[in-house]
């Protein structure tokens, strides 16, 4: 659906970054007021008002912060599962609005610029009993999907990328100073990898990320991925996961492809 979905629509309409310890989703206002118009439902809408948000400079950020374990921890050692449930659902509603898309529609004037969109995400989150899912899946534009073909035909790993997520999952799930700082001495000696932990490219140009988990993954089967332009987790089970797989890609959007494809306009 995604990969479908960059098809139809060229332009950048939104930008995904991860600072510090928060997520920034920005749209131009246009957008924004645009979707608000769109959407019938008035929990939607309330929903979406109802997001940490900042406007300025013709702009909508929305700022989702991850629940980060700030140390000493003396009285509160655990992962806060519930703010890091409400990040995901925060999450979902922000990428399934940002891509919704209709008919007959020029999404030229609500655009961030005039580059190309290389990348949609969607995540969603639902918890059912013991049974929990918390999955993503993510769409490339015909452009990207060549573009990581003519160039990775060997396949590559991005360490230092993979690192850093690492960290972001350490942030969130290690209770303890000491916890921490023995998983950063193991990550400096054997790197990313070694610890369940992957960003790379499979060779032949499709990307391919693991988080910490029980077979977490994403990705996609080489010769379907140059076809649909899309992929889909796996084994994604709780949000945790979630947020950090998010981190992986959006790092790889803005560090991987985007150079990428500033090169080629500009080699």
């Amino acid at each position: 659906m995604l990969g479908y979905l960059l098809s139809q629509r060229h332009l950048e309409l939104y930008q995904i970054n991860f600072v510090d310890d928060r997520f920034d989703f920005t749209v131009s206002e246009a957008y924004y007021f645009f979707l608000l118009e769109k959407i019938k439902q008035e929990e939607w809408k309330k929903a979406l008002h109802a997001l940490p948000k900042k406007q300025s400079n013709g702009l909508v950020v929305f700022s989702i912060y991850l629940p980060f374990i700030t140390f000493p921890n003396y009285q509160d050692k655990r992962i806060h599962w519930d703010v890091i449930k409400e990040c995901a659902k925060q999450i979902s509603l922000i990428l399934r609005t940002c891509n919704l898309n209709f008919k007959d529609v020029d999404y030229t004037p609500y655009a961030l610029n005039a580059n190309k969109q290389l990348m949609a995400i969607e995540t969603g989150f639902s918890n059912n009993g013991d049974y929990v899912v918390s999955p993503i899946s993510i769409g490339f534009s015909k452009h990207a999907v060549q573009l990581l073909a003519d160039t990775y035909k060997n396949g590559a790993i991005f360490g230092d990328h993979a690192k850093a997520v690492l960290r972001v999952h350490s942030r969130l799930s290690e209770t303890s100073q000491s916890g921490l700082e023995e998983r950063s001495a193991t990550l400096k000696k054997y790197g990313a990898d070694f610890m369940g932990m992957t960003v790379g490219i499979r060779p032949g140009g499709t990307p391919h990320f693991i988080v910490p988990g029980n077979c977490a993954c994403l990705g996609a089967n080489p010769s379907e991925f140059m076809e649909d332009c899309e992929m889909y987790s796996h084994s994604l089970d709780n949000p945790l996961q979630q947020m950090t797989m998010l981190v992986a890609v959006v790092i790889f959007w803005n560090e991987v492809l985007k150079p990428l494809d500033k090169a080629a306009h500009h080699p």
